[in-house]
């Protein structure tokens, strides 16, 4: 707000979080072959995230408001370059919705599941499990 008038930007674009398992840590204990019916367990760590990738190129939408004397193209753009800024703090800082990291643990179980399949046999009986619930 100034005394010529107020001036205020907003700006929604589409994120893309990208996430992973770094599973070059993982130790002899990480997999084992269980003694009932052959089934290969392997113990990894949970999928952290890697990057929030902001595409500010094709925003969906940017809206500018401005009031009294203020020059929309003057105090709206600057403005609006703020609130563009702003929006990559905002991607770091956000966290996914429950059901959201859930579809993450399984996509990432099925793809830990297949990746040890390669290795050992298309037939395999393979289960994925997370340290956090090794313990369970």
């Amino acid at each position: 707000e100034r005394w010529r008038g107020t001036a205020s930007a907003s700006v929604e674009t589409p994120v893309r979080y990208v996430y992973g398992v770094d599973l070059s840590g993982l130790d002899h204990e990480a997999i084992r072959l269980g003694n009932i019916m052959g089934m290969y367990e392997i113990t990894i760590p949970r999928p952290t995230r890697i990057a929030a990738e902001v595409d500010g190129s094709r925003p969906v939408e940017e809206v500018v408001e401005v009031s009294g004397t203020r020059l929309r193209a003057v105090a709206g753009e600057f403005y609006l370059g703020l609130a563009r800024k702003e929006i990559y703090e905002q991607a770091r800082k956000s966290a996914l919705p429950k059901d959201v990291m859930d579809d993450i643990d399984l996509k990432t179980r099925e793809q830990v599941e297949d990746l040890v399949r390669r290795f050992i046999g298309p037939s395999a009986e393979v289960r994925v499990r997370y340290k956090s619930d090794a313990s369970r």
